[in-house]
């Protein structure tokens, strides 16, 4: 027979046929001292799932322990919160009123419980399966219900005279409150969906003249077992080739073996959808139109062949697609939802091409842009609008701007033109140098401890200069050397010469015995040898142009005093006269300078 409900296996799913939990008695058992489950604060009592429904009378027994404080009677109703939480109330009236018992404080003992049974008061009760698992009902038809073995009849409504009716989808309400001695069965046919037109489980009433043995069915069942048959609630038998039985189905077409008797309510329930009646199947379950499937519904199938149009809101996911993927006919359709394979292969595409979008929206390769996995290559221009970070080396050629917040780093250089001539570099701020600076023809050397320009050497040995020109103020050299723009220069210490060229008359601080004098020699203008000298502090300049010299070697002589003597010439030692001669005992100290200037120690 046809499948209700979400879906089928092979036979009968277990999730759509369902036999319900035994409603006559249940009993829910909880532990009365824990402020978990007893709340004070809101006076509600939690038990997870349970199976109480609003208004519904339950008997208390504190399990051997203490009584939570507040209940005191054996009988309450049920008020309820939440499918985890219920309150409890005095009276029928205070739970039609929402006004519960205040729970002042926690009982004793875990065992608590609350039973609620057919007692002759309770009209309601949970529809559950499996142990407490609560049953969606969509329609009263899809439960077979009875009492002491008599099936109950279902009520589309509230509004009913006999049997029973469905509440907020789980909930039975009978019409009349059963007893404890009445004893109960339930089934449940399948939890449908509301996606399924339940209308197609419908309901013929009839009702008998005891002369009419056939009646039309408003609907084409698939066979004699796809219908329950009852005669004033009492079930019968369907027929099958072999035996008769109480009646037999041809079509929609049912013919009793005997006619109702006059007055008998006559009701055929249908119990599926109807199946396709030819070999091409052109309806699902006997529907002709659109089938909506719920999230939680799977369709697996073998191959799909000759489909014209799939049209999903969602993702389609798939192995693989063959053929060509297009959202519809015309080249304006917009495929709108994902597409996820493991792999989509376009025998247009060519290997190792980048894939972009050409017009049309279409998908194409370009030759100007090629991948192999490790080399991106580009053939032409790449404008970049926003930021390019490149983590190894980017190498280019003809860059007209380079505009780095950052360290540039060129590997042979910086190479600055206009066209074909240089342009000046310049740079505001700090420039560091870690290198040669060549500039000109010549080098430029600047380091930490050395500044070099071709042979001359400022380092922290000493200065190597040909020569120091000094232009403006005056220059302090160190803490021990001051030269002056006027020309003069002060030295703190010792300065150290091969040779003294100039008037040194004015000098200070010779060692006594040693002041120098000036002794000169000069032609008149006929011919006689004329001498100049000066005296100690003698202010007078002399001309050193006017006056003769040979040679330009000297005649060493010690400090004192002013004739040689032994120890003089020892302390001369080997040096001698510019004719090769040494000075004797008993000789002048004197000594001739470059200058011409004949100088005498007195």
């Amino acid at each position: 027979m046809p499948y209700l409900g979400n879906q089928h296996i092979v036979g009968d799913s277990v999730r759509n046929f369902k036999v319900l939990d035994d409603i006559s008695s249940h009993t829910s058992t909880f532990d009365g001292s824990s402020a978990s489950v007893v709340s004070t604060s809101d006076n509600t009592i939690r038990i997870i799932n349970h199976r109480f429904v609003q208004g519904q009378r339950v008997v208390y027994s504190n399990g051997g322990g203490g009584n939570i404080n507040g209940l005191t009677a054996n009988a309450y109703y049920i008020i309820k919160d939440s499918p985890h939480t219920f309150k409890l109330a005095a009276n029928e009236s205070d739970a039609a009123s929402l006004t519960p018992i205040n729970l002042t404080s926690v009982g004793t003992g875990s065992s608590h419980t609350l039973r609620v049974s057919f007692d002759g008061v309770n009209k309601k009760f949970k529809a559950t399966h499996s142990g407490g698992n609560k049953t969606h009902i969509h329609h009263a038809t899809q439960l077979s219900v009875s009492i002491n073995n008599v099936p109950q009849r279902p009520n589309d409504n509230l509004t009913f005279t006999e049997g029973f009716a469905v509440e907020n989808k789980s909930i039975i309400v009978f019409k009349q409150a059963p007893i404890p001695t009445d004893i109960f069965f339930g089934s449940a046919f399948g939890e449908t969906l509301g996606t399924f037109d339940i209308s197609d489980l419908a309901i013929d009433n009839y009702v008998g003249d005891g002369s009419t043995d056939t009646f039309t069915l408003s609907k084409i069942p698939p066979n004699g077992q796809s219908i329950l048959v009852t005669l004033n609630g009492v079930v019968q038998h369907a027929g099958d080739a072999a035996t008769p039985r109480s009646y037999s189905l041809i079509g929609n077409v049912i013919t009793f073996t005997a006619p109702p008797a006059l007055g008998v309510d006559v009701q055929i329930r249908h119990l599926g959808f109807a199946g396709a009646s030819t070999n091409g199947v052109t309806g699902f379950y006997g529907r002709t139109g659109n089938v909506s499937l719920s999230s939680s519904d799977f369709i697996t199938i073998g191959d799909i062949k000759n489909i014209r149009n799939i049209n999903a809101s969602g993702i389609i996911t798939a192995t693989q697609f063959s053929g060509p993927i297009v959202a519809g006919a015309g080249s304006s359709d917009v495929v709108s939802g994902i597409i996820t394979a493991s792999s989509i292969k376009i025998p247009t595409l060519t290997d190792n091409r980048v894939v972009i979008v050409g017009s049309g929206s279409t998908l194409t390769d370009s030759p100007n842009l090629t991948f192999d996995g490790s080399t991106l290559g580009l053939t032409g221009s790449a404008n970049i609008s926003g930021n390019l970070s490149v983590g190894g080396v980017l190498t280019y050629e003809d860059v007209k701007n380079v505009d780095s917040i950052g360290l540039g780093t060129f590997r042979d250089g910086v190479v600055v033109k206009t066209g074909t001539a240089t342009t000046s570099l310049i740079v505001e701020g700090n420039a560091r140098v870690t290198g040669i600076m060549s500039v000109g023809t010549g080098t430029v050397v600047i380091d930490d401890t050395t500044v070099k320009t071709g042979t001359s050497n400022l380092h922290d040995i000493g200065i190597e200069i040909a020569g120091i020109n000094v232009l403006g103020g005056d220059t302090p050299i160190g803490a021990g050397a001051t030269i002056y723009d006027s020309g003069d220069a002060i030295f703190v210490g010792v300065v150290t010469a091969s040779k003294f060229v100039g008037d040194i008359s004015q000098a200070t601080g010779l060692p006594e015995g040693n002041t120098l004098v000036f002794l000169g020699f000069k032609r008149s203008a006929s011919g006689n040898l004329l001498l100049d000298y000066s005296t100690p502090g003698d202010p007078t300049t002399y001309n050193t142009e006017d006056y003769e010299h040979r040679g330009g070697a000297q005649w060493l002589m010690a400090d004192t005093p002013h004739i040689h003597n032994a120890d003089s010439l020892a302390a001369i030692g080997s040096t001698t006269r510019p004719d090769g001669s040494s000075p004797q005992e008993g000789e002048p100290r004197y000594r001739f300078i470059p200058s011409g200037h004949l100088i005498i120690n007195i």
